[in-house]
């Protein structure tokens, strides 16, 4: 994500006076020091309507294997078409019960994604708002450490006092609850 206001007026952040210390590492050194999280992808979930109608379904195609199997020669066709008949509205009456059960499960989804695409708005309102007071914390003292670029040692006294003070600031900021 790239926001075109990055660059601009940021003098306030290269002009600080705040100490800052770090360490630099190679990689070798810091290979050791970092974790990779897997995101966790909740499984599938099917509605108790779909699953509901289907078993119906299912059912109902069952008891009528059962009872064309249990049915002996039928000596007129005019039965045959009465059973076919009842055959047909009860296929006719699950599909439309299988489809309301769609419909009304469709419904459901879509007002449970807007609803979350409304709070990611929200969310991601907050996060801004949160990533700026960061680097007012941050980049002073990263504008600081490039002032001398051709000084390879930096001294640092109280550092370990004025860390801590960041340190504060920081976490305030980063574990603060969401005021949504």
């Amino acid at each position: 994500m790239t926001d075109s206001s990055f660059s601009k007026d940021l003098s306030d952040y290269q002009n600080s006076n705040f100490d800052f210390g770090f360490t630099a590492m190679t990689e070798t050194e810091l290979s050791g020091k970092v974790a990779i999280v897997s995101p966790v992808i909740p499984p599938t979930v099917i509605d108790d309507t779909v699953k509901t109608s289907i078993t119906n379904i299912n059912n109902k195609i069952n008891e009528i294997t059962t009872k064309i199997s249990a049915l002996q020669v039928v000596d007129k066709k005019s039965d045959i078409l009465r059973v076919e008949d009842k055959l047909d509205k009860l296929l006719i009456a699950q599909n439309l019960e299988l489809a309301t059960g769609f419909k009304q499960t469709e419904d459901n989804m879509r007002t449970i994604i807007d609803e979350v695409e409304e709070r990611k708005g929200e969310i991601s309102s907050i996060y801004k708002e949160k990533m700026t007071e960061i680097e007012r914390l941050v980049l002073p003292l990263l504008y600081n450490l490039m002032k001398n670029p051709t000084k390879e040692y930096i001294h640092w006294p109280n550092r370990v006092e004025k860390i801590n003070l960041q340190i504060s600031k920081i976490i305030d900021i980063t574990r603060s609850e969401l005021e949504i």
